[in-house]
């Protein structure tokens, strides 16, 4: 490829983001920066704020997909305690039987008691992964489970555990994206609003000519590391024979700054 080609796609490039920063002007420009950050920090907080509000109000509905997924003598189980004390505990025991019938001896004539039937966590993944429920997830949610953030109190079922995990992060995830949307469409419209008086004379020039600075500044920055990543794969030369080339280039910015009077 000519070197001159190199120069005519910087020159482009830079020509693109002087029009660019000229048509949107110093304040529009600084606008489209902020709006980045306050988005992000703004949905942040009100989906931290509000997630379990939200969490609480779709929990029974994951619970109650999740119930349907397993089998009907687990379903049956499950629906028929009475109390969060009656739903089945966790045990240690991660490869119990689905409907097991377990007994221990108790009182003084050793006779075994019937004991609550037991159903885990991990048998609650295993029904999941077999019915196909949350396919996109299950890997994150098999994770959640085996480094322990999936938290199971004493007197909670294991799908109710499960499914207040999953709401608190749908929740999270829905709230931060609808807010940061909403942050992002009100600034637009605030800053465009406000942006009417930086037409009046002195202003526009400064906004003029403040967008056109920050257009070179994005453009080269872009130009820089387009050139170093021409560099890595090998499409843009080491050492290259264009002056506009070899201004974007580390050894040309460092020359350039060297050249600096200090």
């Amino acid at each position: 490829m000519p070197a001159y080609i190199y120069d005519v796609i910087i020159i482009a490039i830079l020509a693109l983001f002087v029009w660019q920063g000229a048509k949107r002007g110093l304040f529009l420009t600084l606008c489209g920066l902020a709006a980045v950050f306050v988005a992000y920090f703004g949905a942040q907080f009100l989906s931290n704020t509000f997630c379990e509000p939200v969490a609480g109000i779709i929990r029974p509905v994951i619970a109650q997909t999740i119930t349907e997924a397993l089998p009907d003598s687990v379903q049956e189980l499950l629906n028929g305690s009475d109390s969060p004390n009656d739903a089945p505990a966790a045990t240690e025991d991660p490869v119990a039987s689905q409907d097991p019938e377990t007994a221990e001896p108790s009182g003084e004539d050793g006779k075994a008691e019937p004991q609550a039937p037991v159903y885990t966590i991990e048998q609650v993944m295993g029904d999941i992964r077999e019915a196909g429920l949350f396919k996109g997830i299950y890997s994150s949610l098999r994770h959640a489970v085996d480094t322990g953030k999936v938290r199971q109190a004493p007197s909670q079922s294991p799908v109710d555990a499960l499914a207040a995990y999953l709401a608190t992060g749908f929740a999270r995830t829905a709230l931060f994206g609808l807010t940061y949307m909403a942050v992002v469409v009100g600034w637009f419209l605030l800053s465009h609003a406000l942006d009417l008086a930086f037409k009046l004379p002195i202003l526009s020039q400064l906004n003029l000519i403040g967008g056109i600075l920050i257009g070179i500044a994005e453009a080269a920055l872009i130009i820089f590391v387009l050139v170093w990543l021409g560099q890595v794969i090998g499409w843009v030369p080491e050492s290259p024979e264009s002056p506009l080339l070899k201004l974007f280039t580390s050894d040309g910015l460092w020359q350039l700054w060297e050249s600096v009077p200090s």
